[in-house]
């Protein structure tokens, strides 16, 4: 599951030693933009809104993982070829579009989740928030640490990371149904891939404030979406 979290979130290994001030300034960004008024909402998918303030969070969290995939990139790991395509397709595709994406992927399996009943309650969000929120202070990231305290540490546990629990519980379980039969972890990713597509092909995406949302575009963002899911099917082979 994690897999599917980095394409959604376009996190990359969060727990990787890399941490320059660029990347903790790009998490900064993150957290102002997340900090202040949602703003209006520039599209809807399935009923579920992206706000301006959404997609300018996420605009600087694609930066953020992008730049850490160019350092990891220039490392020569295992991954190094990879993160460079992966890099390469953001650049091509544009930051603005690939954030797009991933908010589009983030609400088509929530309004998914919520039509089957796989949606977490209130009381299943506000435990694991609560779990997480005592593990915090063994977790020495400045990356993170940035990120909070721009937005306010009792505002951030009590609105923001409430949601994102809610967001990925319910994809998570989103995925178990879909491909929980499949025992092979490759394949099992493949299937998933499979079915992110198939869930974005049939959701009802409108772009409600293009002249905002510029220069993302619809058609860009899931062009991209198209583009990295056949990169990590590729990649997977």
């Amino acid at each position: 599951f994690s897999s599917r979290r980095r394409h959604t979130r376009l996190t990359c290994d969060w727990s990787s030693d890399v941490c320059s001030s660029d990347l903790v300034a790009q998490l900064e960004r993150a957290g102002q933009a997340r900090a202040g008024d949602p703003g209006p909402v520039l599209a809807q998918v399935d009923g579920l809104p992206i706000t301006a303030a959404d997609l300018a969070e996420r605009i600087a969290i694609v930066q953020a993982n992008l730049d850490y995939m160019r350092q990891e990139a220039a490392t020569g790991g295992p991954q190094a070829d990879f993160l460079q395509e992966f890099a390469r397709l953001i650049e091509s595709a544009g930051v603005e579009n690939a954030a797009l994406g991933s908010l589009i992927v983030d609400r088509a399996l929530m309004a998914e989740a919520q039509r089957r009943g796989l949606a977490p309650t209130g009381d299943e969000v506000a435990r694991r928030v609560a779990q997480d929120r005592a593990l915090a202070p063994q977790v020495d990231d400045p990356r993170m640490a940035a990120y909070i305290a721009v937005i306010g540490e009792e505002r951030y546990w009590t609105v923001v990371y409430p949601a994102t629990v809610q967001q990925e519980l319910a994809a998570q379980r989103l995925w178990e149904a879909e491909t929980g039969a499949v025992a092979d972890p490759v394949e099992r990713q493949r299937a998933w891939t499979s079915v992110q597509a198939r869930i974005i092909g049939r959701a009802r995406v409108t772009l409600v404030r293009p002249d905002l949302a510029a220069p993302a575009t619809l058609e860009g963002a899931l062009a991209y979406l198209q583009r990295y899911w056949e990169l990590y099917s590729n990649a997977n082979r």
